[in-house]
């Protein structure tokens, strides 16, 4: 069985102690490190072979974003998780839509959705590099990493933004879906560009919702037919944000798509296979899994193994070559 090597930087040990509580709890082989000290993590990062970093953004004179930075250059293998408070969420943003980090948590935190994020950042850190990590491979992670700076960053960072200010659950998935979908579409083996748009797509694909009620969007129970009806207009709404602006006109079709259905059953046109976008149909299977393993309002999230049995007994509506190629990158 695999170790993996967890280290947790900051300054305040109570949460370091809490992680580490959390961290064995998750019945895996884990070597667990923990300091509140920059240059000891330093030191840690070049010499233990760290598979994941934690850290906070506060680390008494410096910045956890200073770590991270150091870390991507020490360690690329590295996956890096950043840690703060809602005072923070802006530096945070800047930091997910760049890829300077795999996933954020925010204090005061969920205890299974920390563990949720920890288990996913060990199927993240075995699917980049599974064995012979070489240069090759270093140079085609930090281009990956860095794809998103490519395409109107600033845009993207300030709609991400209006998500979070709007609604942190769903800042929160749309980062998760993101990244579902990259993996997707780099087992699918994508060009570079679809990849990108993907990329984008995911963190984009709900920004149609902060259009949408209060009352219908986190509403407990099950919506009747005219809250579905308002609440299927998202994806379109989504689309005409996007298609204004310069340069997104493909990533304003993934969205509008995403909740099409290979059978004609989705919205908002009813289209039908190979009329769906390769792109919406990975976003529409990447959108769905993170639902169904997520705690939502209205239902405690599953395993990924069960997810992926549900969304495989769904022939009609998914494109299965998807759901394939979500399974190896979850290993089932």
């Amino acid at each position: 069985m695999t170790t993996y090597k967890i280290l947790i930087v900051d300054e305040n040990i109570k949460d370091m102690d809490e992680l580490e509580q959390i961290v064995y709890g998750l019945g895996q082989n884990y070597n667990f490190f923990k300091t509140d000290k920059f240059e000891e993590a330093l030191t840690l990062l070049e010499n233990k072979k760290i598979d994941i970093l934690i850290t906070n953004y506060e680390l008494n004179q410096k910045l956890g974003t200073e770590l991270i930075s150091r870390c991507k250059k020490k360690s690329v293998s590295t996956v890096r998780i950043l840690m703060g408070n809602y005072n923070n969420l802006n530096v945070i943003n800047e930091e997910v839509i760049s890829g300077n980090i795999f996933h954020f948590l925010i204090k005061p935190w969920d205890t299974h959705y920390v563990a949720e994020i920890i288990q996913q950042a060990v199927i993240y850190r075995e699917n980049l590099f599974i064995s012979n990590y070489n240069s090759e491979e270093e140079d085609k992670f930090l281009k990956y990493k860095q794809d998103v700076l490519d395409l109107q960053n600033d845009v993207i960072s300030a709609l991400m933004m209006v998500i979070e200010v709007s609604n942190r659950e769903l800042y929160i998935h749309s980062v998760q879906v993101s990244r579902i979908a990259s993996m997707i579409a780099e087992k699918m083996k994508l060009p570079k560009k679809g990849i990108r748009e993907v990329k984008i797509a995911g963190l984009l694909h709900d920004i149609g919702k902060i259009a949408i009620q209060d009352e219908i969007l986190n509403k407990p129970g099950k919506l009747n037919n005219f809250e579905f009806d308002v609440m299927k207009e998202h994806s379109y709404k989504g689309s005409l944000v996007l298609s204004g602006l310069k340069d997104m006109n493909k990533i304003s079709t993934i969205v509008c798509q995403h909740h099409e259905k290979m059978d004609g059953s989705g919205y908002p046109y009813g289209l039908l296979g190979d009329d769906i976008l390769i792109e919406a149909r990975i976003l529409s299977v990447a959108d769905t899994f993170d639902a169904l393993v997520s705690d939502r309002i209205y239902h405690r999230g599953i395993s990924a193994e069960m997810a992926l049995e549900i969304l495989g007994w769904n022939e009609e509506g998914y494109d299965q070559k998807v759901i394939e190629a979500l399974k190896k990158c979850y290993k089932y």
